[in-house]
């Protein structure tokens, strides 16, 4: 990758950082497995709305290659 993660997290707090890689090695096998896509993203989308309607600083680490994904957003 070009290295937005890793900017994210030096530059971040830890609880601003919504990863979708970090919720499908939750919720899957590994971070890799996309079988778990929807439930994925159904937890991110609630996860951001959450934090956005607590006005708290919200940052999607997600690469977003869907753009149905992108537009939920």
């Amino acid at each position: 990758g070009s290295g937005k993660s890793a900017f994210a997290s030096r530059h971040l707090p830890a609880e601003a950082i919504i990863s979708s890689d970090q919720l499908r090695a939750r919720m899957g096998r590994d971070e890799a497995d996309q079988d778990v896509n929807d439930a994925v993203f159904e937890d991110l989308r609630r996860r951001v709305d959450d934090r956005l309607g607590a006005a708290l600083l919200t940052v999607v680490d997600a690469t977003n290659t869907d753009w149905m994904r992108r537009s939920e957003l």
